[in-house]
């Protein structure tokens, strides 16, 4: 398994100087990156304004390759200019980063359009990712959201991003995840969480496990405290690692969602300096 970086860790940094930061990811030793488009409904490629052809410039020139990218919303009105965009660019994945559901109804009718998007993106040689926060882990008639969005969708359409930061902070164990659907996962994001916050570890604490959430309860719950670089908080980091191997991911992406005392780019430094000093990652290049 390799690291590669979601590019959300430096967003901000991103949308200033879009090549200088490429310039500073890859200097900092990162060669496969993750998208995230936010404002996909505004701009179908990577929510900075570059077109697809500059912006392969700058990965050429940096030897960065694009293995994916968020998109927000994901929907059939974006879809096939986020599409063009993305082969342009040569990505070769595109993600469903969240999506809210009131009712097991709703979860089959939503599976039933990620197949639709898998084999949209794969008639363009693209693999359709679909990316977990904690609340798919919320029971509904007794079974976890994650697990009805694995068994009802199909796995030559559809492979998960499972988020070992969110799966922990939705109560379930990362590494078992990882293990329990092995080739269904492709891709794993890793963050961290301090042990300063450990209090807050559940998020169910602060909301009612049994009523669907919607955007504005998930976002309600958000605390930028609650991140920490990789390796200094309390994930068994080394043990979604040893999991990702079993399984066959094929990359472990560095995620970090805020921080508190070091810029993104000392983020995702100090998170890469931690991760070399770990087993089962193959440190050369994509």
């Amino acid at each position: 398994m390799k690291v590669g970086l979601q590019m959300y860790s430096v967003r901000e940094s991103f949308q200033k100087d879009p090549k200088g930061t490429l310039e500073q990811v890859a200097a900092t030793g990162y060669h496969a990156i993750e998208f995230a488009n936010h404002h996909a409904d505004q701009e179908a490629g990577c929510g900075v304004g570059v077109p697809a052809d500059k912006l392969r410039g700058y990965l050429d020139d940096f030897g960065l390759v694009p293995i994916g990218a968020h998109i927000a919303p994901f929907d059939d009105a974006i879809l096939d200019r986020a599409i063009r965009y993305h082969t342009d660019l040569g990505t070769k994945g595109l993600v469903m980063s969240i999506d809210f559901w009131k009712s097991r109804a709703e979860v089959l009718d939503r599976c039933s359009y990620y197949n639709h998007a898998g084999a949209t993106c794969r008639a363009a040689d693209l693999q359709f990712y679909f990316h977990n926060h904690y609340h798919e882990f919320q029971l509904i008639d007794g079974q976890a959201i994650f697990d009805l969005i694995v068994k009802n969708t199909d796995p030559e359409l559809v492979t998960i991003e499972l988020d070992a930061y969110w799966t922990f902070r939705g109560a379930v164990d990362p590494a078992r995840k990882i293990r329990q659907y092995g080739g269904r996962i492709g891709l794993v994001h890793q963050k961290d969480f301090p042990f300063s916050q450990a209090r807050y570890i559940d998020m169910w604490a602060r909301l009612d496990p049994d009523r669907p959430l919607d955007r504005a309860a998930f976002d309600s719950v958000l605390r930028d405290e609650e991140f920490v670089e990789i390796g200094d908080g309390m994930l068994k980091v080394q043990d979604i690692i040893d999991a990702c191997n079993e399984a066959g991911v094929e990359y472990l992406l560095v995620e970090q969602d805020h921080g508190r005392e070091l810029s993104e780019i000392e983020r995702i430094a100090r998170s890469m300096g931690n991760l070399r000093k770990m087993a089962g990652i193959e440190w050369t290049r994509t």
